[in-house]
């Protein structure tokens, strides 16, 4: 079957969201762990450790989002996904990708779950804190969404947003820092 000039564009838009997001995703975690290693008390913040999860959860979903997914192959992939583990005893990237309809929703409803409870842990609201409360919302009255893409991309801003206001202010936006400056370490 041929593609169509319009199928063409969207494959390579997608593909260019996918390299976008694997890239910023990846900066994000670094900044973690930048703000770990600064940290005196490590990882010892319930609020990074849940920025840690949400990250992860973001780094694994960005490999598996699709545009389109209708709620039919999300419960025939749910369905796939329980016969392996159930069969296998174990989940890898192999079967995540295999039942990305289904896993993808897993992985990004797990960062919204630990943002929100980031944003509620900080006392923090904002238009992202909202954002990730009405996504929830959503997906606790009808869960019928279809696009991730945007789910994906509203959990990294909030993520960012979190991450910043746990920096004091510091840039947290995936700019490389500057490798050659010494960080003083607070008391």
């Amino acid at each position: 079957m041929r593609k169509t000039k319009n199928s063409i564009e969207t494959d390579i838009q997608d593909l260019q969201w996918l390299v976008d997001s694997r890239s910023k995703i990846q900066v994000f975690l670094l900044r973690i762990y930048e703000r770990i290693k600064a940290d005196s008390r490590g990882l010892q913040s319930i609020e990074l450790q849940l920025l840690l999860g949400a990250g992860f959860s973001l780094w694994r979903s960005v490999f598996l989002v699709e545009r389109d997914r209708q709620l039919k192959g999300i419960n025939t992939t749910a369905i796939k996904f329980l016969d392996l583990l159930i069969k296998d005893n174990a989940i890898g990237y192999p079967q995540d990708r295999e039942t990305r309809k289904w896993t993808a929703g897993y992985y990004v409803n797990n960062a919204y779950f630990r943002l929100h409870l980031a944003y509620c842990r900080l006392k923090f609201t904002t238009q992202l804190s909202k954002t990730v409360d009405t996504f929830l919302a959503e997906q606790e009255t009808t869960a019928t969404a279809t696009d991730v893409m945007t789910p994906w991309d509203n959990a990294l801003e909030a993520a960012l947003e979190i991450l910043k206001k746990l920096s004091n202010g510091a840039p947290s936006d995936g700019r490389a820092s500057d490798r050659g400056r010494k960080r003083s370490k607070k008391p």
